[in-house]
């Protein structure tokens, strides 16, 4: 487990990082969980099912379901019958 100071106005304290995250240039990090997703669908050579979304993204169901509803309404990404695919 890594640690960093964490400063929140007059603050302090330590808090647990991810190394993997740290590693990684900010900029590049995904920040929402729709933009995890759609990382995850952008990387996958086939369609991902919500549970395997639900594994790598590391979250509940129920907020992937709501996740998941919101990008394919707004044409983000698209359900087919082995999964979900990004929307290119």
């Amino acid at each position: 487990m890594s640690l960093q100071l964490a400063i929140d106005g007059d603050a302090v304290a330590l808090a647990a990082i991810d190394r993997a995250v740290a590693a990684e240039p900010a900029a590049s990090a995904p920040v929402t969980l729709a933009d995890k997703i759609e990382a995850q669908l952008a990387g996958a050579a086939a369609p991902l099912t919500a549970a395997a979304l639900r594994k790598l993204c590391r979250v509940r169901n129920a907020s992937l379901t709501a996740a998941l509803t919101d990008l394919v309404a707004a044409g983000r990404a698209r359900k087919d019958a082995a999964g979900y695919v990004i929307s290119r």
